[in-house]
């Protein structure tokens, strides 16, 4: 209860959640990391260090939508689109830019392609080394719900049920499916030896393993 009023602390919707133990004063994590996977992948090497475990077996990240405005190259802040002088010219074109800078920091689509580019994966043509890095995102060319326009929900399915009817959509989710399901098993090798080009691993088909134990 305390990590949900914490991270869904939306401002303008619900107020800040105060941690009276700590002191600490939490809002929505959107508004630093809308889309986390630059800190999921992180953790992920913070558990199997990358000079051993350079990728994951697969890396999902799950969108909420993005529209033809998340496409937009936006790296220039916006010119002020306002003549007004002195203090109120100050505040409006102040205003302008942390708007664009906050759209920036929200746009999910583009913090994705920009850790695809930190990672290389966009330039890299290993094809196997691609599909370890999935988003499952949905395209609204009519533009997204506003936050608090739940009754729009019943709409998002529709179209999320007719993107999954194109072949070739259902087909990238079945595969991720697939990879998801393997990568719960790993083999649990009896004994590794020195060789000449390195270690030679050794293992018996006895000694699949699962990581989920129930």
């Amino acid at each position: 209860m305390i990590r949900a009023l914490g991270t869904t602390a939306a401002p303008r919707f619900f107020k800040p959640f105060h941690h009276r133990p700590t002191g600490h004063v939490f809002t929505d994590g959107g508004l630093c990391f809308n889309n986390p996977v630059a800190i999921a992948d992180q953790e992920r090497e913070l558990l199997w260090p990358p000079h051993l475990h350079p990728h994951p077996d697969i890396l999902l990240s799950l969108g909420t939508g993005y529209t033809n405005a998340d496409l937009e190259d936006n790296e220039k802040a916006p010119e002020a689109y306002t003549s007004a002088q002195g203090a109120i010219g100050y505040i409006s074109r102040l205003k302008i830019i942390v708007s664009h800078q906050t759209s920036r920091q929200l746009n999910s689509h583009r913090m994705w392609e920009e850790f695809l580019e930190k990672m290389g994966i966009n330039s890299d043509r290993d094809s196997t080394r691609k599909k370890k890095y999935r988003r499952i995102d949905l395209h609204f060319q009519s533009g997204l719900p506003k936050l608090h326009q739940v009754d729009q929900m019943s709409t998002i399915e529709s179209q999320v049920d007719e993107y999954f009817k194109v072949p070739t959509n259902f087909a990238t989710l079945e595969e991720v499916a697939a990879q998801l399901v393997a990568s719960l098993f790993y083999l649990r090798l009896d004994k590794s030896t020195k060789c000449q080009h390195g270690f030679k691993l050794e293992g018996t088909p006895s000694a699949l393993q699962k990581r989920l134990w129930y």
